[in-house]
């Protein structure tokens, strides 16, 4: 569905929908927590709640940021493997590192480089967007 060059429409679309669908299950499930809680324990509900949304978001920062890494990481080491190791290094280690060292590569190499992050739109956007609401609908999280 998306392909390195598709650009960001498909996702300025998806996302403030996902976020749309959040927000309504999220409150829905805030009013069904703390309407079955007497209203003496309400405030210690609400911070229960709270605590839970934190954790899960930041798990879920962590957990998906690793599924895009590791995506990033196998999208790229095609395109690396003629680098010397500190310059592969550099080049796995992030985005900016990568156009940083495509700039110093000749045509075809620098081309393959930069092209590995967007080829990661079209490979581990896909798998995290699949991947998380599903889990989400399993009870995973």
């Amino acid at each position: 569905m998306l392909e390195p060059d598709s650009g960001f429409g498909l996702m300025a679309v998806a996302l403030p929908l996902i976020g749309v669908g959040n927000a309504f299950t999220t409150f829905t499930s805030l009013n069904v927590i703390l309407s079955i809680l007497p209203e003496s324990h309400t405030g210690a509900g609400t911070a229960l709640t709270r605590t839970l949304q934190q954790l899960a978001a930041s798990l879920g920062v962590a957990i998906l940021g690793s599924v895009l890494s590791s995506g990033y990481r196998s999208e790229l080491a095609n395109h690396v493997t003629a680098l010397p190791g500190r310059l592969k290094d550099v080049a796995e280690g992030s985005v900016a590192g990568a156009t940083l060292i495509a700039g110093g590569l000749p045509g075809p190499l620098r081309t393959a480089v930069l092209h590995a992050p967007r080829a990661l739109t079209s490979s581990g956007w896909p798998t995290c967007c699949g991947w998380a609401p599903a889990s989400w609908s399993q009870g995973r999280f």
